[in-house]
């Protein structure tokens, strides 16, 4: 049952300043044509890639592919000839590994290995001390101080999207419109809990933020819409977006808007984790809406900077969320799925997928669906 889980993440890579320098893909379980097919399309989203840690095929559009313990030196030579950056992954020692690691151009190291001390000691000899390492794994304060005193180039971990904010800590101050953006979020939040279809009425909120205003239009005017006509007006970007879909959008306008200040990371990640919820709401005719504040407000005390009891107030979250965030109820199991899916753990989607096959092979579509989504939100209203 677990080989039937096809996973497929993108990860941000931070460069030594803290900015993100590359997003990169995360597969496994696809077949070579079938991680083809799924790249190809995230490539439409996140088209600059630097290194993709894949380990069947080498997409159009790709500028790197990894090399892991189980890669051949004949593999890991046609890579090399091809003229791809090649980016070391999971090594361990084995006769050819010299071979293998002379043609890698960058080394990812996992500092959950207890054996990270000899691997770093051996690629340094074998690549030289120059080649870009990555660490991978880096979740806490300690992670990211030990990494950067050890000379690693790159970064990859919760510690650049995630602080852990105690009870003491005091409400991250917002500005007057940032403040004015997220009391408009709390009432596209309202207007869609109690079902609310007035056109009117929806026009009057969206009205008073420009900004979500402005966004509207060129979002009905982007190609993901595939129309060649344009619209210039609020009502006919309403009309073409659709009342159903329109809270959603509006939502992670305003979500960007409110988490300028911070990493846009945050904003991005949040935003899929909503959409891939709503997909898979969708899909088992689960409240979609739910589905997707839900799968935002579990990361609103990253957005708003402060508690998530207080964040969820301050977003006018419905009383149900707090109860799905602790995986409860049909909404809860959803976001079960997002969650142990978006960190990769295998053994968990096994687990909460049962016997469904076809929510299985759903999960992967659903998720490229939400990045598909994502990016061209982020275009639009750059």
């Amino acid at each position: 049952m677990g080989s039937t889980i096809k996973l497929l993440r993108i990860l941000p890579l931070f460069d030594r300043n803290g900015a993100v320098d590359q997003y990169i893909p995360v597969t496994a379980g696809f077949g070579a044509e079938e991680e083809d097919a799924a790249l190809r399309r995230v490539d439409k989203v996140i088209p600059m890639k630097k290194w993709a840690f894949t380990q069947h095929c080498i997409p159009e559009g790709y500028t790197g592919i990894s090399i892991n313990h189980t890669t051949t030196a004949e593999r890991a030579q046609a890579i090399h000839d091809a003229g791809l950056q090649t980016i070391g992954l999971d090594l361990e020692a084995r006769a050819n590994l010299k071979e293998v690691l002379q043609r890698c151009d960058a080394v990812a190291y996992n500092m959950r290995n207890p054996h990270i001390k000899q691997i770093r000691s051996v690629t340094n000899t074998i690549c030289g001390l120059n080649v870009p390492k990555i660490a991978l794994g880096v979740n806490t304060r300690d992670d990211y101080d030990l990494t950067r005193a050890g000379g690693y180039d790159y970064f990859l971990g919760e510690f650049y999207l995630r602080h852990i904010f105690s009870e003491g800590t005091p409400k991250a101050k917002l500005g007057p419109i940032q403040a004015n953006k997220l009391a408009v979020l709390a009432e596209v939040t309202r207007w869609q809990h109690e079902s609310t279809d007035n056109f009117e009425q929806i026009a009057q909120i969206v009205q008073r933020d420009v900004f979500l205003t402005l966004s509207l239009i060129k979002m009905a005017n982007s190609a993901f819409f595939g129309s060649v006509s344009k619209v210039n007006t609020l009502k006919d970007a309403i009309v073409r977006i659709g009342i159903k879909n329109l809270t959603s959008w509006s939502t992670a306008i305003l979500t960007t808007a409110v988490t300028e200040k911070r990493t846009p990371e945050i904003a991005r990640s949040s935003l899929v984790r909503a959409r891939f919820m709503e997909n898979l709401a969708a899909a088992q005719r689960k409240n979609r809406w739910l589905a997707f504040f839900t799968g935002l407000a579990s990361v609103s005390d990253v957005m708003l900077g402060e508690p998530l009891k207080e964040a969820l107030q301050d977003m006018h979250a419905p009383p149900e969320v707090e109860r799905y965030l602790n995986y409860h109820d049909d909404i809860g199991y959803l976001y079960g799925l997002a969650t142990a899916y978006i960190a990769g753990n295998k053994r968990a989607l096994t687990s909460l997928v049962a016997n469904d096959a076809a929510l299985g092979e759903r999960l992967h579509t659903a998720y490229i669906s939400a990045e598909l989504w994502v990016g061209d939100i982020l275009h639009s209203i750059e």
